[in-house]
C-alpha cells in the first residue's frame, strides 16, 4: 500500500501551512501547522485509519481573545485561546483558576503575554470582575476586595497599560458597604463636615465642591449606593444653607433633614424648597426649629 499511503499523505501535507511527511520502516508520520481546526480534525479522521502517527500544532486564530472572570465565590473562569500548554499551566496554577475553556491556537499577539499578566494581576484585588484581552487591547472592570486593594487598582490603573498595549476602559467598584451611610453636619460658626461612604474619589470632589469651603470630609469609598445618591447628596447639601445647624443623614433607607433655621424666613424657605422639590414623596423627613426668639436687652 506504499503508493496509495505516500499519496494520501502528499494530499493532507498540502492542506497545511507547513509540515512533514514521511514514512520510515513501514511508519507513516504527518507534522505540521493547519490553517484552522477543522483543517485539523479532517486530516486526522482522513489519516487515522491507515495507523499514520499525526502530530498538529494549534490552527491559526485571526481574532485572538483571552478573558478572565473571578466569580463571587472565588473561582476565576479562563476562556478564549492561549499560545501553548505552558501558558495554559501557568495560568492553571493561579489561585481558584479554571482553565478547562481554554483552547490552543497560534497567532498570538506580540505582547499577549505581558497583556495577561497585567489584567490577571488587577483581577488579584477584586472580588469579582472580568479582564478581556484582544489582540493588544485590554478591558478591565470588576470590584475591589477591600479599601487598600482599590486604592491600589486606581494607582495602578492610571499607570496606564504595559508598554504595547492599550488599555481601552477600566470600570473598578470600590468594595460594596453592607449599609450605605452618609451625612453632612454644619456646626454653629458654618463649617460643613461629610462622613459615611462616597462611590469615589471623583464624586467626593463633587460633594466638597458644593459644600463650599469651609468644609471638612471623613468620607470612605463604598459601592453600593442608591440610584439617586449624588443627586441626593447635593440637594442635601444645598438646603444646608437655610440652618444656622443641623445635619441631613443618609441611614440606607432615607434622608433626614433635622437642625435649627437661621430664622423664621428661613424655615419658611427650606420648607418651600423642600415641597418644591418633592422631597416627601422621594422618602424624605423634616423637623427644622425656629431660631429661639432674640430678646430685648433691658437697660439697667
Amino acid at each position: 500500500g506504499f503508493a496509495d499511503l505516500s499519496q494520501q499523505l502528499i494530499e493532507q501535507l498540502a492542506r497545511l501551512e507547513y509540515g512533514t511527511a514521511s514514512i520510515i520502516d513501514g511508519q507513516s508520520t504527518l507534522s505540521g501547522a493547519p490553517a484552522t481546526l477543522e483543517i485539523a480534525q479532517g486530516i486526522v479522521e482522513e489519516l487515522e485509519p491507515s495507523g499514520t502517527i499525526v502530530t498538529l500544532e494549534p490552527p491559526r486564530i485571526e481574532d485572538y481573545w483571552m478573558s478572565a472572570t473571578r466569580q463571587p465565590g472565588g473561582v476565576v473562569v479562563f476562556d478564549g485561546y492561549v499560545p501553548d500548554e505552558a501558558t495554559r499551566e501557568a495560568f492553571s496554577l493561579r489561585e481558584g483558576a479554571d482553565t478547562s475553556f481554554l483552547k490552543l491556537g497560534r497567532g498570538a499577539p506580540e505582547r499577549y503575554q505581558s497583556g495577561a499578566e497585567f489584567g490577571l494581576d488587577a483581577l488579584e484585588l477584586m472580588s469579582e470582575g472580568r479582564i478581556d484581552l484582544r489582540g493588544n487591547v485590554v478591558t478591565i472592570v470588576g470590584t475591589a476586595r477591600s479599601g487598600a486593594d482599590y486604592d491600589a487598582l486606581i494607582a495602578m490603573l492610571g499607570q496606564q497599560a504595559p508598554q504595547g498595549l492599550v488599555l481601552a476602559s477600566a470600570e473598578i467598584l470600590a468594595p460594596r458597604a453592607n449599609s450605605y451611610k452618609w451625612s453632612a453636619t454644619k456646626d454653629a460658626a458654618g463649617g460643613i463636615a461629610l462622613a459615611g461612604f462616597v462611590p469615589n474619589a471623583t464624586d467626593a470632589a463633587r460633594l466638597l465642591a458644593a459644600a463650599g469651603q469651609s468644609v471638612t470630609e471623613a468620607v470612605t469609598y463604598a459601592s453600593g449606593e442608591p440610584d439617586d445618591f449624588m443627586d441626593s447628596g447635593e440637594t442635601a447639601l444645598s438646603l444646608l444653607q437655610w440652618l444656622r445647624e443641623g445635619s441631613i443623614v443618609y441611614d440606607g433607607v432615607g434622608w433626614t433633614v433635622t437642625g435649627t433655621a437661621n430664622s423664621a424666613i428661613d424655615k419658611g424657605a427650606i420648607e418651600a424648597d423642600f415641597a418644591t422639590r418633592q422631597l416627601a414623596s422621594s422618602g424624605w423627613s423634616m423637623a427644622v426649629a425656629e431660631p429661639p426668639p432674640v430678646l430685648p436687652e433691658i437697660a439697667p
